[in-house]
């Protein structure tokens, strides 16, 4: 898999991604960097045995306050699902092989993340201009005075972050394509629902590029 993979794009809302390639419930579901857990609640009430972990993540079942790599729960899972964490995680071909490890027959890994070497710059000048309408940055912090400020700001802050290349050559080496597509992600950093459509119609227009994508694959034999 190359950053070049594929021109198909999905923007169906994230939960909807994920149930499009999940099992019938009540299977088993490990969701990596749960965040507050809206999601691994979500699952849990539609009947799914879901275990939700996270450094930070809520108390009480279905979460577990851990990281993958100190995971100890029980396998085989029927998916393995990460919605914007691999990025994070410092041993990228570590993390997959062992997400890989964790799945049963059948098993698949439900990804979305995005590539912060990919923010060009008429991608790079939306995004400044919707921080500006907004009057707030990402995590509600100041709008950048300029955008040279916007675009130095976006390099300190994501350099130590594996970059889309790295995470498709990591994926590539462990799993087989079942779907990619790049998504939107922009409206999601700065907690701007009302500029998901913005957004959506910049990427369907090509006036911005996308930097996010959605994968799903199945372990190589």
């Amino acid at each position: 898999m190359t950053a070049s993979y594929g021109e198909f794009s999905d923007f169906r809302p994230t939960s909807d991604f994920v149930r499009a390639f999940l099992p019938e419930a009540p299977s088993r579901l490990l969701e990596i960097g749960c965040g507050s857990g809206e999601l691994a609640l979500a699952l849990q009430q539609n009947g799914y045995d879901i275990t939700a972990i996270d450094p930070a993540a809520p108390e009480g079942p279905p979460f577990s306050k851990t990281t993958l790599e100190a995971f100890t729960g029980s396998a085989p899972f029927a998916r393995v699902v990460a919605m914007r964490a691999l990025h994070h995680i410092p041993d990228l071909d570590g993390a997959i092989t062992k997400i890989a490890a964790l799945m049963g027959p059948g098993g698949a890994f439900i990804l979305e993340d995005f590539g912060w070497e990919r923010m060009d710059d008429p991608t790079l000048a939306w995004f400044f201009e919707r921080m500006r309408a907004l009057g707030r940055g990402p995590r509600d912090g100041p709008v950048p005075a300029s955008l040279e400020e916007c675009r130095q700001s976006w390099t300190r802050e994501h350099a130590d972050l594996h970059t889309s290349k790295a995470m498709f050559a990591a994926l590539g080496a462990r799993f087989s394509t079942r779907m990619f597509a790049w998504t939107h992600y922009l409206n999601h950093l700065l907690k701007d629902p009302e500029g998901k459509d913005g957004e959506i119609e910049a990427l369907i227009s090509e006036r911005i590029s996308p930097i996010a994508f959605r994968f799903v694959g199945f372990p190589k034999m």
